[in-house]
């Protein structure tokens, strides 16, 4: 470890102000002295704890770069899990809230034998103790040029149990590749230079460019599922056709179940302010066909709502919402209502519970909801199924479908898309075959999507593929990016809602975090002041713009028109004779229809 501001300002020199799109711009940012731990050195000569038929490894010579040489990792197997295979590096520092600090390294790749040309590595940077919280965790995607990485961060964790902090290179769960790594730091501010003062490195990731052939894909599966035609005929009273009448077809509600997870208390509570109220009612009704109450209906958090539940089933039905419910078992003990510990000294009767929580949640609003996550995040939360057994699952399917035969059922689950952790994926994989082979009543497939870095999109499409091969509905139930970069965001999220949007068994994307809240900020489409963010406005601009339909047209003498829209509902307005008259009606399919003019 060393104190230096010299050190910093080269770096940033070498770097190119360019790098990030806000920058420490001169030395009098800096009030106090930089602390940098130096893991260059020890970098060269960390030997990873693995067989070599796991790991090659070697020191090797760099040229026209500020270092003279690097590390070589050759990832041959890399496992199933990202944390499967490991760098370590151990600092002793105590920092405290509020400090920001700069993780720096030179990276390239020189080979991969992924498909999608991805070649990545996690980093993660936290107090050394065995609570999965960090002070920062992201996933790169390396290039072929050497680039400098950047990557900024506060520290919001009081570790007052250690003093120690590690580095973790965190190499498994990709596809096997081979990359390079230099001059890797750790830059401490105290809390002399704000993190937006902080430069951070540009992003890349695999199929982020205009021309990627994955777009031209999306585009043609769109207009071939999500498109139909229609023909309407106009006719007067005596069955004769009406020429030159005004036709204007207007898409009113998407098919698909573009959506947002709803803070209900914020849309029907009287304690909040009518204007904000309607405002989010606003938003709503003008982008969304679907919406999810997030905590509403989770039998730990479902006292602390219920009031306000009613307000949001009434809501749904003015405004033709479709309400998806969220959930019936989330099987991990620290779910289950404060003060219940009937697990603990009778798991028969304990088993009783969940199945009578199940009868009852499907039967409290028996009508409103159009589906239920009945089992969720099964990878990480098993305690039930680790005390009543795997069969106990098939129970609660069978008992969901036999309380409310009315709305499908959902198993769901994190990581899937987001995460490079094949562990993860086949666990996932595995409960639903488990589900599909002893006939439980599996009506689909959920995803959540909880981003923190953008995924290539082919990659994200290939999995996808292998959960369709069960032949199930599929959505994405719980859609974030939280990510400090606008511009990244904005980009990423379009590429993802329209490669979701293309996907022939996808019905739905729900967005988790649609408005501003203090559990994930940055990643909201909205924020409190209603106003769209970077996301927001890609959000507005497909759903009200690109895909949308509203034609005017007259019909001919045969007292046709035709068009092609998005699949939906829709108002058609008769102008004749200067008369109006509006019909209401569903294009999920091609279809004619014969209307009577006044």
């Amino acid at each position: 470890m060393r104190t230096t501001a010299t050190l910093l300002f080269a770096l940033l020199a070498a770097t190119g102000r360019a790098n990030g799109p806000q920058n420490l711009k001169d030395p009098e940012q800096i009030h106090q002295p930089v602390i940098v731990f130096d893991h260059s050195t020890e970098l060269l000569h960390k030997r990873p704890p693995y067989p070599p038929e796991t790991i090659g490894f070697s020191t090797d010579p760099v040229a026209g770069m500020p270092f003279g040489q690097c590390l070589t990792l050759d990832i041959k197997n890399p496992g199933s899990s990202p944390y499967a295979l490991n760098l370590q590096f151990f600092e002793t520092n105590r920092w405290e809230v509020g400090d920001t600090g700069l993780i720096a390294f030179h990276c390239r790749t020189l080979e991969t034998r992924s498909r999608h040309g991805a070649s990545s590595l996690m980093i993660q940077y936290k107090p050394n103790y065995d609570d999965w919280r960090g002070h920062v965790q992201t996933d790169l995607f390396l290039t072929r040029e050497w680039k400098q990485v950047l990557i900024p961060f506060e520290i919001k964790i009081a570790a007052t149990d250690t003093p120690q902090t590690v580095l973790n290179l965190f190499l498994g769960g990709v596809d096997p590749h081979t990359f390079q790594i230099a001059g890797l730091r750790v830059h401490g501010f105290g809390k002399t230079v704000p993190l937006a003062k902080l430069p951070r490195s540009q992003i890349h990731y695999p199929g982020m460019e205009p021309d990627a052939p994955w777009r031209t894909a999306a585009r043609q599966r769109i207009e071939q599922h999500r498109k139909a035609n229609l023909q309407l005929k106009l006719v007067d009273p005596t069955g004769q056709p009406v020429e030159g009448a005004t036709i204007h077809a207007k898409l009113e509600r998407h098919q698909f179940g573009f959506g947002a997870a709803v803070h209900t208390p914020m849309l029907v509570s009287p304690n909040v302010p009518q204007e904000e109220r309607e405002k989010y009612s606003a938003i709503l009704t003008r982008t969304c066909s679907k919406i999810t109450p997030t905590n509403a209906m989770k039998w730990r958090l479902h006292n602390h709502f219920k009031q306000h539940v009613p307000g949001l089933v009434a809501w749904c039905e003015t405004h033709n919402m479709t309400l998806r419910g969220h959930l019936f078992i989330w099987p991990g003990f620290e779910r289950l209502p404060d003060g219940y510990d009937l697990h603990k000294t009778n798991p028969a009767a304990f088993r009783k519970d969940l199945t009578d929580h199940i009868e009852t949640f499907a039967n409290l609003y028996p009508d409103a909801f159009s589906e239920w996550d009945v089992m969720n995040e099964p990878y990480t939360e098993h305690d039930y199924m680790d005390l009543l057994g795997k069969e106990i699952v098939l129970e609660w399917f069978e008992t969901a479908r036999k309380a409310n035969p009315n709305y499908l059922t959902y198993i769901n689950d994190y990581g899937i898309l987001s995460d490079n952790n094949q562990e993860h994926r086949d666990n996932y994989y595995g409960w639903i075959e488990y589900l599909i082979q002893n006939n439980a009543p599996l009506d689909g497939i959920g995803f959540q999507g909880h981003f923190t870095t953008p995924m290539p999109p082919e990659l994200i499409l290939e999995r996808i593929d292998r959960y369709a091969a069960f032949g199930k509905k599929m959505q994405i139930t719980e859609f974030d990016f939280d990510h400090p970069d606008p511009d990244l965001q904005a980009r990423f999220f379009e590429d993802f809602v329209t490669l979701i949007y293309s996907h022939p068994q996808m019905s739905a994307l729900i967005n988790w975090i649609f408005l501003e809240d203090n559990f994930r900020p940055s990643a909201a489409l909205y924020r409190k002041d209603f106003t769209p963010t970077a996301m927001g406005q890609v959000w507005e601009r497909l759903l009200t713009k690109e895909w949308h339909t509203e034609e005017r047209r007259k019909t001919n003498p045969e007292g046709i028109v035709e068009l092609r829209g998005f699949k939906g509902s829709y108002s058609i307005t008769i102008e004749h004779n200067n008369q109006t008259r509006t019909h209401h009606i569903k294009l999920d399919a091609d279809k004619t229809m014969q209307l009577i003019a006044n």
